[in-house]
């Protein structure tokens, strides 16, 4: 029988239509969209969508191994699956990869190689691969020390909601390290991590003992300032 241009192109989108189905049969498994949650039948799932090439499952079944759910945990098999994924442009994949390479979880540590996923996915505009970027310039972890560079991806997630980065921007505001010193607006980025993080409500009370009452603020009008405008 002779099979046609048409016919083959409809065998492909029939197969990648099939292989898409499965992705988000693991998805509805995984979260319990109208079905009961079932880690294991989840990962079955992902699995046979990652075998062909569905990146995101890809990335699922590399968090999967990494933290044990729904497979035994296995940090060089999450390692392999997030390879896969984050070589195809996955940010999220890069990011994790980042991390076994930064930890030497599953893999020979290497703090640059670290930074080099930690680049790709930040580049991508991922807000914990920017911190974490901002961490390694601002430390010298894997790549020469860089207290500019550093503040350049702390604000990049700080803008993007990162408690973390702002916490850490506002310090650099304070110690004016990376960038012209600002009282004000160090206040004003780390009254914003405040609302998530504990470290910055601990150093957010000690610049309450420590700034003036106008310099509070005005700190605190250049907060609503930054969220107003993170809000358009």
């Amino acid at each position: 029988m002779e099979v046609t241009r048409s016919s083959a192109s409809q065998a492909a989108t029939n197969e990648q239509e099939s292989t898409n189905a499965h992705y988000r049969l693991g998805l509805a498994y995984d979260y319990g969209d109208g079905v009961k949650v079932d880690k294991s039948i989840a990962m079955m799932w992902y699995l046979k969508a990652a075998e062909h090439g569905v990146v995101s499952a890809q990335y699922r079944l590399g968090l999967a191994y990494d933290k044990g759910e729904g497979v035994g945990k296995d940090k060089a098999e999450a390692v392999r699956w997030y390879r896969l994924a984050a070589e195809q442009g996955n940010g999220l994949a890069q990011m994790y990869l980042g991390y076994a390479y930064d930890t030497g979880a599953g893999v020979k540590q290497s703090q640059s190689e670290g930074v080099k996923w930690f680049t790709k996915a930040a580049e991508a505009g991922n807000a914990g691969a920017q911190y974490r970027l901002g961490l390694a310039y601002d430390y010298g972890e894997g790549v020469e020390e860089n207290k500019v560079v550093a503040v350049k991806w702390y604000r990049l997630a700080a803008e993007q909601g990162n408690a973390s980065a702002r916490l850490k921007l506002g310090g650099a505001y304070l110690c004016g390290q990376g960038l012209v010193g600002d009282v004000v607006e160090g206040y004003a980025w780390i009254y914003l991590a405040a609302k998530e993080n504990e470290d910055a409500v601990r150093q957010l009370g000690d610049l309450d003992k420590k700034l003036t009452k106008m310099q509070c603020k005005k700190g605190l009008q250049r907060a609503e300032e930054i969220a107003e405008a993170r809000r358009w």
